[in-house]
């Protein structure tokens, strides 16, 4: 970048095309990157393509018509990784030694989680639709009309319509006819799809927890348990994925301040949350402190027959305190004590005396 250290993009997979090799230790000789890009000149759209192998970049560029050709934006169509220029001018080129695009696989087959569920969205999206047509269809009534005086059925239809008024003969009569739309057996069957499709796709249906008062931490971490499952899973490749990116980092750290790190050094920590119920939490905490303060008391009433060290060891361990901490500081505290205990002493004598020498002076005066 401006800066002159390394950075990341990310790049549409669907875009990347790799040609793969035996010989090579990430087993591929050349990757190509291709992207639609748009023209200044009459919106004349173009297509950019980039061709890397582990020592420089290729430029081409392929026009409406399909013709590929070298791409004369750039300064040259053949160029290394690395290309620097300080402010003097002065360029600095460098590759890396190797294709630096990173693939983050979903699985081992580099499959989409969609299609393990898609014909069962394809299933849902037919009964939803299928219930939606009926509706359609179905939604105005039928009326049954006998001894009509009009001449026409739109003459009837607009009565019904505008005036909600019909003349009838003698006799005649009009019947309203409905029909019952059978959704209870689509409804049922869209449940169930809405079940596989979170279930087999591993992912969180709140539909469970939506009474969030009611819910406990033992449902909330029921309903989570799918998807937390499936980011197992991915933390798996993420891990892997995150080591590669942090050779090029470590290598770029020792080569500007003289370092000899290693990527050995480095570690993931991936902490998976899921939420609570909070009023749940403040009660687990509120009798736990509870049950301290019951130990702390009990422990106190039989203070008479345990020596110190248990004593000060079972406080420390109603309230989570490291114990070693705690003697070091009492012993500091009794030596401070002995070590000032000299210094009272010969106060206290100098105050007798004092008040030996006063009481002499007295007497004699008396006398």
């Amino acid at each position: 970048n401006a800066d002159g250290r390394l950075a990341f993009q990310c790049a549409d997979s669907l875009s990347i095309t790799e040609v793969p090799a035996e010989n090579n230790y990430d087993n591929r000789d050349y990757l190509i990157y291709c992207w639609n890009d748009t023209t200044d000149k009459g919106k004349r759209k173009v297509k950019r393509i980039q061709v890397w192998d582990i020592d420089s970049v290729h430029y081409f560029v392929q026009s409406e018509n399909g013709v590929v050709t070298e791409d004369i934006s750039q300064p040259s169509s053949t160029q290394p990784h690395i290309v620097l220029s300080d402010k003097s001018g002065d360029m600095f080129y460098d590759s890396f030694g190797f294709i630096p695009f990173f693939r983050l696989d979903n699985n081992k087959s580099r499959r989409s989680d969609l299609w393990v569920i898609k014909e069962l969205i394809d299933d849902y999206d037919l009964m939803a639709s299928s219930l939606s047509n009926n509706l359609i269809d179905f939604d105005m009534p039928l009326y049954a009309v006998t001894g009509f005086e009009g001449d026409s059925l739109d003459e009837l239809q607009q009565n019904l319509k505008s005036k909600k008024i019909v003349g009838l003969e003698e006799g005649g009569g009009i019947d309203v006819k409905t029909v019952d739309v059978p959704y209870q057996a689509r409804q049922t069957k869209l449940q169930l799809d809405e079940k596989n499709i979170y279930r087999f796709g591993m992912g969180l249906n709140i539909d469970g927890l939506k009474d969030t008062a009611a819910t406990t931490n033992i449902a909330i971490k029921a309903a989570y348990s799918l998807l937390d499952l499936k980011c197992s899973k991915l933390e798996i490749k993420l891990k892997a994925f995150m080591r590669r990116i942090v050779k090029p980092v470590i290598a770029e750290i020792n080569q500007m301040h003289g370092k000899n790190f290693s990527d050995d050094e480095v570690w993931f920590d991936f902490r998976h949350e899921v939420m609570s119920n909070v009023y749940e939490n403040a009660q687990i905490e509120k009798l736990s402190a509870e049950e301290n303060q019951i130990k702390i008391q009990t422990v106190l009433e039989v203070s008479d027959i345990l020596d110190d060290e248990t004593l000060v060891r079972s406080i420390c361990s109603c309230l989570e305190i490291d114990y070693d901490r705690v003697s070091e500081k009492i012993s500091e505290k009794m030596q401070k004590k002995v070590s000032n205990a000299p210094m009272e002493e010969s106060t206290v004598k100098r105050t007798i005396s004092k008040n030996e020498e006063n009481n002499t002076k007295v007497t004699e005066e008396i006398l």
